[in-house]
């Protein structure tokens, strides 16, 4: 039986944030990213893209940000 693939854009920002940080924490902890996508329902390269993250800016890297185009108070619409 193939398991379903996660797709964790429809979770909410910090719940996203939570996987990303039980997913970097578990290869961490020296399980195979792999194994960490089957176990998580999510992609290796999900996984190996946390993990690349993770190595340039640390954990603060995987938080959630806010998404959208920023808003610019007082400047009309044209």
């Amino acid at each position: 039986m193939k398991m379903r693939i996660l797709d964790a854009r429809s979770l909410p920002p910090l719940v996203q944030e939570q996987v990303r940080f039980q997913a970097v924490n578990a290869v961490l902890g020296g399980r195979m990213p792999g194994e960490v996508a089957r176990h998580l329902g999510i992609t290796r390269q999900a996984v190996h893209k946390w993990l690349k993250a993770h190595r340039l800016g640390g954990f603060e890297s995987l938080r959630a940000r806010p998404q959208g185009r920023p808003r610019h108070e007082g400047v009309p619409c044209a």
